[in-house]
């Protein structure tokens, strides 16, 4: 772009900026009577031609499939071919007053790569545009989370113009992709929640968006949200050059009423343009006109007369109304203080609790009672449901119909005085939590049902279930051994005895203890044949998914495998694949597959779970571990970006089912932290274990337990490689005392903490590594470049010793032409032992050797083989 070509682009994009606001008929009009020179001319009109279309990331509603302009068109012909860095431009994606975004193909050979890059409108220069880019560069740069669209690379042109670039999403605006799948209320607001961490993650890094709407928010073809366009997004620690001119670009409909005035934007802001979108997905309309009225009318209302809104208006009455009024608020200090508090309040309302958008009162926490009682009191409906189907199927005679009429009596009476022992006008106006009902129930029954051995065990078991299934692991135990202690005193073989003991097996893995749950599980069968239920019954069904699934823990992965197909058949022949058990059965079978190294036949059958589970019940917990292991399979096979994007929706779907301290989330934490050490780096999972590791201990309590062992051997295993070694020896060294300290039987899936501890102390020339180094074995040291690194590193160090003790074999494996920095001591370690074991026959080891410890500084330890290995030769 030569000097007249610039001042030519300057002037048309400087009327074209005048020429925005007007209609299509205005714009011609204004065109026609324009007087100007034919180069400025043609150049405004191909601005004006090309702004005439939509494009997706700028205010269409279409697909980001159709982005690309008609073939034939010039707009843009102008740019194709230019470089911008390593990238070329193909063609012109969208354009409007203030950018172009281009669609770019990277073309530096270092990959195949396409993405969006961004360029100034010549004219915005002129108004601020430059530091407003610069700015929304460095927020990029700051920002990495899973929902948004981030930095790829940024510069300068030649010519001065800044340029940056961004993953190239395809997807669908999320008003139109709500819109087009129907999705329930439910839905729409767990895909909002994916939005809602994104801002929250945002204010983290200090960083508010100040434009959020549909159009600035896609939904991939996996159902993931990507938030777009920081463009006139601000740092919270730096002044506002854009509102101290008067400039502001914004979308009045979405906008906070401040946001028309010169007031400084805050996080508030954001808050308020959460409350629009969501507003927008739920009601089909924007909250306010464009004028920036501070009145907004109740969402129910608007819903009622919006053809995209009319589902979710019974859904929208009460709670919702005042989640999304008390974020739209006019005044910024009575919106919700944080995204987090928000968040909060709609993880209150999927769970059916009361929200705090309004101060709840009487009979708002009466209404709220029966509705959430699934979860908390539930347990007693549960009761009801189950106690009294398991009377129908057991009265085949007078005697016990009499019998079995009492005993549902007592029961019902007994339920009914629970609910109004957690009715708020007794309860003195608080809500109790379900761990509270399901506590004071358990009391009740025991007191009530004592001389009923029959109906305690009943009822104490489906207690039990209901808080094992909450992570009440303790309340958990005590129900279910009183139902065991119950149900043996009765004497008779029962259905219900025998899921009773599965359960507290399943406590017991809980616990730490596979093979007690297997055992537990063992008798649970035998319990249940002595009770006469067929192998198609849901019980025995029940059970034998649940021994696949701890066969798999307990290492006997094949067995779990030939369990589960088993399980299957039963399934199908029962004709219960609509039933939950269903996806539980493929998922056991999914893992035992994964356990075998046939990994990708897992991934098939678990996607199949996947697609049952969403089709039984999509909002069930079972979904949580089902994206869990998933992602955990697609990082195993390599699809990273796919297994980040399903991690973070496995955790945001545990913490609104469990809640943040559920083992099962900080499970689900945990392993999204392991695979960082490949996402981000090693030190990025350094500091996410060490968030965790509190978390723990408040959830499970300060006694030693596997999931802590794991996660500190974790954390040192992260900040080894992060090179914060003495760090890291510390956190390797209370991991094994901790190992130590636990129960022999819980040891067997977490002794690999003695090999982290060993490889350290053999780098420090420490003879305790010696012994450490015998107690555990990794599964194989064959192909260990394709191995983790403190997999590679601990077969290398095995190799070296037992060379020592004259027993020298060489772990197999193609080593890497340039070793990471990282990684190149233990190469050059396996290069001395192929030297060692193989003389004369190994080929390469001397010009290998030479390069690793060419221009550096060896560790002791390394040092010293070296030297015997030049004195030996």
């Amino acid at each position: 772009m030569d000097a007249a070509d610039r001042r030519a682009w300057l002037e048309a994009d400087r009327l074209f900026a005048g020429m925005l606001d007007l209609d299509a008929a205005q714009r011609a009009a204004r065109f026609a009577t324009l007087a100007v020179p034919a180069d400025v001319r043609e150049r405004l009109q191909r601005l004006l031609d090309s702004s005439g279309r939509a494009h997706a990331w700028i205010d269409a509603g279409d697909a980001l499939a159709r982005w690309l302009p008609p073939a034939g068109a010039d707009a843009g012909s102008a740019m194709h071919g230019r470089r911008f860095g390593v990238w070329e431009i193909d063609g012109e994606l969208g354009r409007g007053g203030m950018a172009v975004i281009y669609r770019v193909r990277r073309v530096d050979g270092a990959a195949e790569q396409t993405a969006a890059l961004k360029l100034l409108t010549v004219a915005s220069l002129s108004r601020d545009g430059a530091e407003r880019f610069r700015r929304e560069t460095d927020i990029l740069a700051r920002l990495a989370h899973p929902h948004i669209v981030g930095l790829l690379d940024a510069g300068v042109a030649e010519d001065g113009t800044p340029w940056l670039t961004m993953p190239l999403v395809e997807g669908e605006h999320i008003d139109a992709w709500c819109d087009r799948h129907a999705l329930d209320t439910h839905q729409v607001v767990m895909l909002f929640l994916q939005v809602a961490a994104a801002v929250a993650a945002a204010h983290r890094n200090l960083v508010i968006h100040r434009d959020l709407k549909p159009s600035n928010v896609l939904v991939d073809a996996h159902g993931q949200v990507r938030l777009l366009d920081f463009g006139i997004a601000r740092l919270t620690d730096q002044a506002d050059a854009a509102t101290r001119s008067g400039w502001r670009a914004l979308t009045p409909q979405y906008a906070a009423p401040e946001q028309f005035t010169d007031g400084s934007p805050t996080t508030a802001t954001d808050i308020h343009g959460l409350g629009a979108l969501l507003y927008r997905l739920l009601t089909g309309c924007p909250p306010r006109a464009a004028t920036g009225t501070a009145d907004v009318t109740l969402p129910s209302r608007v819903a009622a007369g919006s053809a995209a809104g009319a589902r979710h208006r019974r859904a929208l009455r009460d709670d919702l109304d005042r989640v999304l009024i008390k974020s739209l608020d006019a005044d910024p200090a009575r919106r919700y203080g944080t995204v987090d508090a928000l968040i909060a309040d709609l993880h209150r309302w999927l769970a059916g609790r009361p929200v705090l958008a309004t101060a709840p009162g009487r009979a708002y926490r009466v209404r709220k009672f029966v509705a959430r009682h699934r979860l908390g009191v539930a347990a007693g409906v549960a009761l009801v449901i189950a106690v009294a189907a398991g009377i129908a199927g057991t009265s085949w005679q007078a005697h016990h119909a009499r019998v079995q009429a009492a005993r549902a009596t007592a029961i019902k009476d007994f339920v009914l005085d629970l609910f109004a022992a957690a009715n708020p006008d007794i309860a003195q106006g608080k809500d109790p939590t379900a761990s509270t009902l399901l506590r004071n129930g358990a009391a009740r029954v025991r007191r009530e049902f004592g001389a009923r051995p029959l109906v305690l065990g009943e009822m104490l078991g489906m207690i039990g279930r209901v808080q094992l299934e909450r992570g009440l692991l303790d309340d958990a135990q005590a129900s279910l051994d009183d139902a065991l202690a119950a149900f043996a005193r009765n004497g008779v073989p029962d259905a219900k005895w025998a899921v009773a003991i599965g359960d507290r097996g399943m406590l017991a893995f809980e616990r730490g203890d596979p093979v007690e749950a297997l055992r537990r599980l063992h008798e649970a069968d035998a319990a249940a044949i002595a009770a006469g239920l067929a192998p198609t019954r849901p019980e025995r069904i029940y059970l034998e998914v649940r021994s696949a699934e701890m066969q798999v823990e307990a290492g006997h992965s094949a067995e779990a495998e030939r369990i589960a197909r088993d399980a299957l058949q039963r399934i199908a022949e029962a004709n219960a694949t609509d039933e939950p058990i269903h996806p539980d059965a493929l998922c056991a079978l999914a893992t035992s597959l994964h356990h075998q190294g046939r990994t990708a036949d897992a991934l098939g059958v678990l996607k199949q779970a996947e697609a049952a589970q969403r089709r039984i019940a999509p909002a069930h917990p079972k979904m949580a571990v089902i994206l869990n292991d998933l992602a955990l399979m697609l990082h195993r096979l390599g699809r990273y970006d796919e297994a980040e994007a399903t991690m973070q929706r496995a955790i945001e779907r545990s913490e609104a089912i469990y809640g943040p301290l559920h083992p099962q989330t900080l499970q689900t934490m945990g392993n999204r932290a392991s695979l960082l050490r490949v996402w981000k780096g090693p030190a990025a999972s350094a500091r996410e274990y060490e968030r965790l590791l509190p978390l723990v201990e408040r959830a499970l309590g300060s006694a030693p337990h596997p999931q802590r062992v794991n996660m500190l051997g974790q954390l040192a295993v992260a900040r080894d490689e992060a090179g914060e070694r003495d760090a890291a020896l510390q956190s390797a060294r209370e991991a094994w005392a901790m190992q130590e300290a636990l129960p022999q039987e819980q040891r067997s899936r977490t002794t690999w903490v003695a090999g982290v501890l060993g490889v350290m102390l053999f780098e420090r020339g420490d003879p305790a590594a010696k012994d450490l180094l015998q107690r555990y074995q990794p599964p194989t040291c064959s192909d260990i470049e394709s191995r983790t690194p403190f997999t590679r590193h601990l077969c290398i160090t095995r190799a070296l010793l037992a060379a020592d003790a004259g027993d020298c074999t060489v772990p197999s494996a193609v080593p890497p032409p340039s070793p990471e920095p990282a990684d190149r001591d233990w190469w050059l370690a396996w290069w001395l032992l192929d030297a060692r074991c193989k003389g004369a026959d190994a080929t390469g080891a001397d010009t290998a050797i030479a390069a690793l410890r060419a221009d550096r500084t060896l560790p002791p330890w390394l040092a010293t083989r070296l030297r015997r290995s030049a004195s030996a030769r």
